[in-house]
């Protein structure tokens, strides 16, 4: 007969050895066209990815029966996935997972509340937080932030927004909207922004600023590359392109652009003594000679014992970071859990 002493030290040898089930979780980003999904793993590897029409415009119901479905199709045949996490645009109730103000192009999120509406369906725990606030949580975990614990990271797209990490915790502020940095005031008076303010960060930086610069050069018939393009031809990737091919006004949109970004984060910076500012969205892809004019305006802006601790990168996440970070705020909500 086996002595029990031996039979229990072989077992806790094999806990040892043997591989841990890894832990996955359900992601969904809320776009206005589409539906991104994903079941994303502990290490942050996507193991399979989904996407499916929104519905915007269909109806509350047919935007709710999307989402279901779509998590129906990730759960299939899915091992240990401990939580769903969804991004969505707009303010968000994080503590009761109620969009509170959606995008216009999804006006049938406004006041659902997703635990409830997924509720008896699945038996995870559902969490929810604004998107751009989820990329970061995504590079915190898995991307440029692994390692830091001061971190502000911001998205430039159609518009500009961010998250915050402070002390390896996201901040929310005192009604779940802070991180909004598109909408810090740079030029009071200055361009009108789409929330109806004028002057906003996002007005002068983001994509959709960048284009209406590239427009209005070609209404005044500046000598340019750009005059090669329609209107409506016109992107950040074309002006990115014409930049690197010597077009001074496409040069001066990415240097105007830039400046407004260092000195952004520059202001932030001295708020908060940060470790890391992360950028990412389309208009990061412009590499060097956009980091380059964010970089110098932000040393020029920010006090020296500041920015002497702080550094400025791109996001390593690209096209997946909101599906990933609305994963990683699941496993750090469980992790939250674990430890009260």
């Amino acid at each position: 007969m086996v002595p029990l002493i031996k039979i229990q030290g072989t077992l806790k040898h094999l806990e040892k050895v043997m591989p841990q089930k890894i832990q996955n979780a359900i992601s969904l980003d809320m776009g206005g066209t589409y539906i991104k999904g994903a079941l994303v793993s502990r290490r942050g590897k996507i193991e399979k990815k989904l996407s499916v029409p929104t519905g915007a415009g269909t109806g509350r119901d047919a935007v709710i029966k999307n989402i279901i479905e779509m998590i129906y199709q990730l759960n299939k045949g899915a091992e240990n996935v401990i939580g769903i996490g969804v991004g969505a645009p707009g303010s968000i109730d994080t503590k009761t997972g109620t969009i509170l103000g959606s995008s216009i192009n999804i006006s049938e999120l406004n006041g659902i509340c997703l635990p409830e509406e997924l509720n008896g369906k699945f038996t995870y725990p559902v969490y929810v937080d604004n998107d751009a606030t989820n990329a970061v949580k995504g590079e915190f975990l898995f991307g440029s932030g692994r390692g830091f614990q001061n971190i502000i990271g911001i998205t430039l797209g159609t518009g500009i927004g961010g998250g915050i990490i402070l002390n390896g915790d996201v901040y929310h502020g005192t009604s779940d909207y802070a991180g909004e940095i598109g909408h810090m005031n740079l030029i009071p008076g200055g361009r009108e922004c789409g929330c109806g303010s004028f002057g906003c960060f996002e007005a002068y930086s983001s994509a959709t600023a960048m284009v209406k610069s590239a427009c209005l050069v070609n209404k005044r018939r500046l000598a340019s590359m750009l005059h090669d393009y329609e209107d409506e031809e016109i992107n950040t990737e074309v002006i990115m392109d014409l930049a690197t091919k010597g077009d001074r006004y496409s040069i001066e949109i990415i240097h105007e652009a830039s400046k407004y970004i260092g000195i952004m984060l520059a202001s932030v910076t001295n708020l908060l003594n940060l470790q890391l500012c992360i950028i990412g969205g389309g208009v990061s892809a412009a590499g060097s000679i956009f980091f380059e004019g964010i970089d110098s305006y932000f040393y020029a802006y920010a006090m020296n014992e500041a920015a002497r601790h702080c550094k400025i990168v791109p996001a390593e996440l690209g096209n997946d970071a909101g599906a990933i970070g609305a994963a990683a705020m699941v496993f750090l909500n469980e992790d939250k859990k674990g430890k009260e």
